[in-house]
């Protein structure tokens, strides 16, 4: 399967920037749901004891930023599978090179025990090596 990255130095400008930002947008309002889920329905049918230990366990997944180590990202796909310590931990979001930061980077959903800035990662089937950081270019 031939995936196409979106592109910020060809075509239209509008397209590249939508086609970064809206996996990010909905990656942050699929996580605001489930948080509302979750609290309706732990606090309406389990009850208030479980509602409390849950806000105490936190979210179970992070929006992480990446900042991919290889030269190219172009063999890294939306929804790539994130291993840390060859174990699967989540999945990318978006990757794209970013002129501003003169790097590689990306957004990635990671179970949010797992989601350690400074952290190395790989990158889908082919191991791209990968350091999680901070959502800093947001």
């Amino acid at each position: 399967m031939n995936h196409r990255q979106p592109s910020m130095i060809e075509g239209s400008i509008g397209k590249g920037l939508l086609s970064f930002a809206v996996p990010i947008f909905l990656g942050n309002l699929f996580q605001q749901l489930y948080n509302t889920a979750d609290t309706l329905i732990v606090g309406n049918f389990i009850g208030k004891e479980a509602l409390v230990k849950a806000k105490e366990e936190g979210p179970k997944y992070k929006l992480v930023g990446l900042e991919y180590l290889a030269e190219s990202y172009e063999d890294i796909a939306q929804k790539e599978i994130v291993y840390r310590h060859g174990v699967p931990c989540g999945f990318v979001l978006a990757a794209i090179y970013g002129y501003t930061v003169e790097k590689n980077i990306g957004f990635a959903v990671i179970e949010a025990k797992k989601a350690v800035v400074g952290e190395h990662v790989t990158v889908g089937s082919n191991g791209s090596p990968a350091v999680i950081t901070e959502k800093c270019w947001l």
